[in-house]
């Protein structure tokens, strides 16, 4: 099962850090996502990398599903950790031709990869431990003071939680299209470029169809249950922010202060 695992799928498990308020979660990813590009020392980095170690050893999620999330990564690392080699200039290391290797470009190429690298794993902390719908349902409570500017947050997270939940759909319905399309003699890799293009309709047509029908159905659904737009509207399960969130950040405040603010 677990190689079927998506990136931000949610994990359930009876640790720390899945009891934490959605709120708190998404103040910690912010915060360290923040942290992340800001700090410009190695010890300040090195506090950062400990800190998301901590989290992954804390969420009690395999390690093996940390690693898969990379996976899906590993073009864009390899294209950025070459670019920065590349391209910055420094004292020579390694030349041939024109291509010139410095150890000022190893050092960027490194630091840049590490800070992709937590990134990706702090991401995956968070929405390994929170499902979808509470993340979003934190997010429209923190929310919640641009209402006072005009900004209805309400349809903005609710545009989300739908969009979130015709992802698997849609990618369930392709997968079946594309085996009927298959059974019908439909060669997906084989062929010229014009061809392949022709292919691809038999998928997207049948694709569309269906995604437009949802849509029609869900609109019909939301009007004979009387929603409105801008309508206050209750949750049917209220997060309460507790003694260990507000522990947890209090904790990272510290944490952030010694990492940037305190001179290495």
């Amino acid at each position: 099962m677990d190689q079927y695992l998506n990136i931000g799928q949610y994990i359930p498990a009876n640790s720390f850090l899945h009891q934490l308020d959605p709120r708190t979660k998404i103040i910690i990813l912010a915060c360290l996502a923040g942290s992340l590009f800001a700090v410009k020392s190695f010890a300040g980095l090195a506090v950062l990398v400990i800190m998301v170690l901590l989290l992954m050893i804390m969420s009690r999620i395999g390690m093996n599903i940390y690693l898969k999330s990379l996976k899906p990564f590993i073009i864009i690392f390899v294209a950025i950790f070459a670019a920065q080699i590349l391209l910055a200039d420094g004292v020579i290391l390694w030349q041939v031709g024109f291509v010139k290797i410095s150890w000022t470009g190893v050092g960027a190429a490194f630091n840049v990869i590490i800070r992709l690298i937590v990134l990706v794993l702090l991401a995956r902390v968070i929405t390994g431990t929170c499902s979808a719908m509470s993340l979003t349902c934190g997010l429209e409570k923190l929310l919640i003071p641009l209402n006072k500017i005009g900004i209805r947050t309400q349809e903005l997270i609710m545009i989300m939680i739908i969009s979130m939940r015709f992802i698997p759909i849609f990618s369930e319905s392709a997968r079946h299209i594309s085996v009927a399309q298959q059974c019908r003699g439909v060669n997906w890799r084989k062929g010229k470029i014009k061809e392949r293009l022709v292919n691809m309709l038999a998928l997207l047509v049948p694709l569309l169809r269906i995604a437009m029908e949802r849509a029609n159905d869900l609109a019909e659904a939301m009007e004979s249950r009387g929603f409105q737009t801008g309508a206050s509207r209750t949750s049917l399960n209220e997060w309460n922010m507790q003694s260990k969130d507000y522990f947890t950040l209090g904790i990272l405040a510290l944490i952030l202060i010694f990492t940037i603010v305190w001179p290495y």
